[in-house]
């Protein structure tokens, strides 16, 4: 049962990361530095002592020195790094359990892709989701033939 206040619900919260050993992910840190709401977390990290992995945009860590108590609790500040061909080939796993996917079309996903994550799975969903209306267990590039890809951009004005 939520608790009614938030010191009780950070208490359960750390009651559960305690109890559990499970690490607490949060992503987008951003939104808590922008609300000021980082103590938040500083609490449930000294209440339960689990590890807490934050993400968020690279101006964070610069951010962040404005709560000391909170900034000198990091132990590390990890850069992202660019999806390579690598983290595709582990992503195509996990988004297309129905088609597969050969290395020649997952290369031009990755490359129209642009270096994001988000768009490499939008284009692994979206190739199996083609394949899958045409019957298809398998597809690759000439399957695949010239349609397009998810890339971000908007696309030409229509007239």
């Amino acid at each position: 049962t939520p608790g009614k206040q938030i010191h009780e619900m950070i208490d359960q919260i750390a009651e559960q990361l305690a109890l559990s050993g499970r690490p607490l992910i949060i992503d987008e840190i951003d939104h808590f530095v922008e609300k000021k709401a980082v103590e938040i977390i500083r609490d449930i990290y000294e209440s339960s002592g689990a590890a807490i992995l934050l993400i968020g945009e690279e101006t964070v860590p610069t951010k962040l020195k404005v709560w000391e108590r909170f900034h000198s609790r990091m132990l590390d500040w990890v850069p992202v790094q660019p999806p390579g061909i690598g983290d595709a080939k582990t992503l195509r796993k996990f988004y297309c359990e129905d088609v597969d996917i050969a290395d020649d079309l997952l290369g031009l996903i990755h490359e129209k892709s642009n270096s994001s994550v988000r768009r490499i799975c939008v284009n692994l969903a979206r190739v199996e989701e083609a394949a899958k209306s045409q019957g298809k267990k398998k597809i690759g590039l000439k399957e695949w033939g010239d349609r397009e890809l998810f890339t971000g951009d908007a696309g030409p004005r229509r007239k």
